[in-house]
């Protein structure tokens, strides 16, 4: 009723089956959904003179978190004398069906550091928190000397890529960016994550979560809190990449496996 007066409209019965398909279920993301956000965040925080961007490559080449993404057939020759000439790139994602990409560029001095399995999270069926675990709240800069105590402890990080990547102005350079961590009763540092917001997508990272707690439901807390503020900010989608470690654990969050990248580090 508007005034008083009765306002008559058509009504149209929608099946509630066909409506749920429709407009609450997301669409599907896959690699190549990865790979387009992957390429416009490099061109969107690239400075002048930082970006790499040629078919089947894209990166930042130097600034804050240089990387380099081979996801296509890129001029091999080119690739390498680029990376030759910007030291600051200390690892490149190349993608599985390009073994000869990677084959070359560790003939040139590249080190192979694994495979990590690309992890898409649509931001449904989150899990719920477990009790009686320790608090998770969002980190702030006074907190990143202890965020680069735990990564030495939980990886096998490359003190460069610390520098690079998670130095004390973190928050500026990464932004729009949220971490989130938890503290032990002795205050200690014990897990974090993080997930920075980018176009369609938000991309989640520095999944970290000390051994003495492994396997009590804080992995999940950690990565189901990141996973809800991608969402909260707007993310059509969560996208990861997972090493042995946290591919179980991202799995038991909701997280897909679409692909997966050989990662190589500079010798």
């Amino acid at each position: 009723m508007v005034g008083g007066n009765v306002e008559w409209c058509d009504m149209v019965m929608i099946d509630p089956a066909t409506w749920a398909a429709t407009v609450i279920e997301p669409a599907p993301c896959g690699w190549s959904d990865v790979v387009a956000e992957i390429s416009s965040s490099c061109v969107r925080r690239a400075g002048d003179g930082q970006l790499l961007f040629a078919p089947g490559v894209v990166g930042v080449l130097a600034g804050a978190a240089p990387v380099v993404w081979v996801h296509g057939s890129p001029d091999v020759a080119a690739l390498s004398a680029t990376l030759e000439a910007s030291p600051d790139v200390d690892e490149v994602y190349v993608s599985t069906g390009q073994e000869g990409v990677a084959t070359a560029l560790v003939a040139s001095g590249w080190r192979h550091a694994g495979v990590v399995t690309q992890m898409v999270h649509t931001g449904m069926a989150v899990p719920d928190m477990v009790s009686g675990l320790p608090a998770v709240y969002a980190l702030q800069p006074g907190d990143l000397a202890d965020v680069r105590d735990l990564m030495r402890r939980c990886s096998d990080i490359e003190e460069s890529q610390l520098a690079h990547s998670y130095g004390d102005n973190f928050f500026t350079v990464a932004a729009p960016v949220w971490m989130f961590g938890a503290r032990d009763g002795a205050g200690r540092l014990v897990g974090l994550v993080a997930v920075r917001r980018q176009g369609r997508s938000a991309m989640g990272f520095a999944f970290n979560v000390d051994a003495g707690w492994r396997s009590t439901g804080l992995s999940t807390a950690l990565l189901a809190t990141a996973v809800r503020q991608a969402v909260t900010v707007g993310a059509d989608f969560v996208h990861a990449q997972a090493n042995d470690l946290s591919r179980r654990r991202m799995a038991d969050t909701g997280f897909s496996a679409v692909g997966s990248w050989v990662r190589l580090v500079r010798n």
